[in-house]
């Protein structure tokens, strides 16, 4: 699942649906900058009236204020229907309906300020009355909005850009006014699609950069009206809540004891983080991004949960009871199927760090790369057995390679409980609902009603 506010829905959108790869999303980066922040033509007048100190800056002003923009939104609704086309819609067969990605797009409406989200997926599942945000269902007309509109909507931030209006939906603008770290909204998304499943156990979330905070507040006297009056204080308080640091700090505390991996990457600033619209500053702030992820701690260890991520273990029946102990079969099994070359390729580079599966701390034998661990057809299959004492007590299943940090597989950790539910092993088959028939003594034969007689 892939969800994103202002310009990264507009990146979410280009990765996730249109298919573009990351160093195309890079080089398209600055163009599309540049040309969406083009200054209005009418703004260039202030420049010829005679130069009265501060009286260009206001004119300006005024004409962004009654304009609903510093810029015309023309130049980037022309930009995003050049880049995601003028018909596709977001429910349209795309990269993502071929990987099976759920992407989710808040935005928030212009009179109350409420987020909705656009998603690919139809809205499907069942949502809390107050869970603070409306998902737009098909009935809404969301399979009729084109996806370029979307993303105008999304990145439609205030006071550069003014709302966009979609008709017969509603008029929106950029989600990050309420949610500018959407992590939270797609965790419960993720509650809402799938009620019985365990919370995702791999989150990653990016940041666009913001200034460095001080450990130690700044407790000094005030410095007048035009510095620490209510105004400076209020925008400077709006700036503080409106920044995704808030929603890092109270996600990293909520999920202290969780299974849940939670990597955060993002940029700080000595100085006031760059403008939304200083084009100048690009190669800057992606030299610095680009520094901010390689040099993380956290990234080869990510690197090794999201190849864990790609193995999945299955029983191969409900355990049965043997001595005291459940006598659990199954197989650790790749979400990447024999035909996919990447499957090689994760296979080669596991074998060249002696990658080992773990259960429980223990190391199952034979090596990953050995060609021993495949099915019939040729996908990977490693066949696993071991024993628990009770069906709700729980195991891990980890991908440990060389000498690094094991990391959980999908799902990891299990208990049998859940594991015959997820998989629907006690549900025969046969009947409608897969509900078991009663054995023929079992009935109350009195409660039959007698079959009338013909005369």
């Amino acid at each position: 699942m892939v969800y994103g506010t202002s310009i990264g829905a507009i990146v979410a959108l280009k990765l996730c649906v249109m298919g573009w790869s990351i160093e195309k999303c890079i080089e398209r980066a600055e163009h599309f900058a540049k040309f969406a922040f083009q200054p209005r033509f009418i703004s260039h007048i202030p420049a010829f009236i005679p130069r009265i100190p501060g009286f260009s800056a206001f004119v300006s002003f005024l004409i962004s204020y009654f304009a609903d923009g510093c810029y015309s939104a023309d130049y980037l609704e022309e930009i995003l229907q050049e880049e995601f086309g003028k018909e596709r819609s977001i429910l349209d067969c795309s990269n993502a309906t071929a990987t099976g990605t759920r992407i989710g797009i808040p935005v928030t409406t212009i009179q109350d300020t409420s987020i909705c989200i656009f998603t690919n997926y139809n809205a499907i599942g069942t949502r809390p009355s107050k869970c603070g945000y409306h998902a737009l269902q098909p009935k809404c007309g969301l399979g009729q909005v084109p996806l370029w509109k979307i993303a105008r909507c999304g990145s439609a931030a205030p006071w550069y850009f003014k709302p966009k209006y979609i008709p017969g939906i509603g008029t929106f603008q950029d989600g990050g006014l309420r949610q500018n770290d959407p992590g939270n909204i797609a965790l419960q998304e993720v509650a809402a699609i799938f009620p019985n499943s365990a919370e995702p156990s791999l989150v990653v979330s990016l940041g666009t950069g913001a200034a460095r905070v001080n450990e130690v507040p700044e407790m000094g006297p005030s410095r007048g009206l035009l510095r620490d009056g209510f105004i400076p204080r209020l925008i400077r308080a709006f700036k503080l809540s409106f920044g995704s640091a808030i929603a890092h700090k109270h996600r990293s505390l909520r999920r202290q004891g969780s299974r849940e991996q939670y990597f955060r990457f993002d940029i700080e600033f000595d100085h006031p983080e760059p403008e939304l619209d200083d084009t100048t500053r690009m190669q800057e702030v992606k030299e610095r991004a680009r520094s901010a992820i390689c040099e993380s701690k956290e990234l080869d260890h990510l690197a090794r949960c999201v190849v864990a991520e790609l193995f999945l273990f299955e029983l191969d029946s409900v355990p049965k009871k043997e001595r005291g102990r459940y006598v659990c079969q199954g197989r650790i099994i790749c979400r990447l199927r024999v035909h996919n070359t990447a499957l090689q390729v994760l296979l080669e580079q596991l074998h060249r760090s002696s990658a080992v599966f773990l259960i429980q701390g223990n190391h199952l034998k034979g090596s990953l790369g050995d060609g021993l661990n495949e099915d019939k057809d040729g996908n990977f299959s490693k066949a696993v057995s071991f024993e628990v004492f009770d069906k709700r007590t729980t195991f891990a299943i980890q991908l440990k390679e060389g000498s690094s940090q094991p990391c959980s597989i999908s799902g990891s950790p299990f208990s049998i409980d859940s594991l015959v539910t997820a998989q629907h092993l006690e549900c025969p088959f046969g009947t409608m609902d897969h509900a078991k028939r009663k054995r023929v003594d079992s009935i109350d034969l009195s409660s039959r009603k007698r079959p009338r007689r013909l005369v």
